[in-house]
């Protein structure tokens, strides 16, 4: 059987606009500000007091630009360009520029549904074979160390059902009949 491919929804490709706007605006705000501040190049290295001011505030600029605005850029690179592939064999989630997660059936762990903002968003957790990075920030945590996250409900295939029948088809343990998204809604 081969592979069926579904893209990202609007709504979930909506979701990169917010880290591309940072993306661009901490861009042009950094260009801005190091043009006007080699604008004052000369002057400062006539000064004999702060000779190094304006290539100091530069790479100042520079590094703000590269630790806010690429990692802004990346994160919505992987919204937009998000796909999933599913196949009797696994599954593949690709998130460019980020690595992909590619998991056997056997490694997916369940399927996890979260009401966020009035919205069922629907998971798949897998398993992960080395343990990976968990950050704890307050009450919050970022990162897994035990699980791979497959945002499913962020693919067009969610909603009308194409990607659950494939799921209990090559899984059926995620899946039951019962947990279909729409199954409960027709009723």
């Amino acid at each position: 059987m081969r592979p069926t491919l579904y893209r990202s929804t609007p709504s979930a490709r909506l979701l990169a606009l917010p880290p591309l706007a940072l993306a661009v605006g901490l861009s042009l705000l950094a260009a801005l500000v190091s043009l006007k501040v080699l604008d004052y190049v000369p002057q400062a290295a006539i000064e004999p007091k702060f000779p190094l001011l304006a290539p100091v505030l530069y790479l100042c600029f520079a590094l703000f630009n590269a630790a806010i605005a690429i990692p802004s850029l990346a994160v919505a690179l992987s919204r937009l360009l998000a796909s999933l592939e599913i196949s009797p064999e696994g599954i593949t989630y690709g998130r460019l520029p980020f690595r992909p997660v590619i998991s056997k059936w056997q490694q997916a762990e369940r399927i996890h549904t979260i009401n966020k903002l009035g919205r069922s968003v629907s998971t798949l957790l897998v398993r992960r074979e080395l343990p990976g990075l968990e950050v704890q920030i307050g009450h919050y945590r970022l990162g897994s160390r035990t699980y791979q996250t497959v945002p499913l409900s962020d693919f067009e295939g969610w909603a009308d059902g194409s990607i659950p029948r494939q799921i209990r088809e090559f899984a059926p343990r995620l899946l039951p009949d019962s947990e279909i998204p729409g199954s409960h809604q027709a009723a």
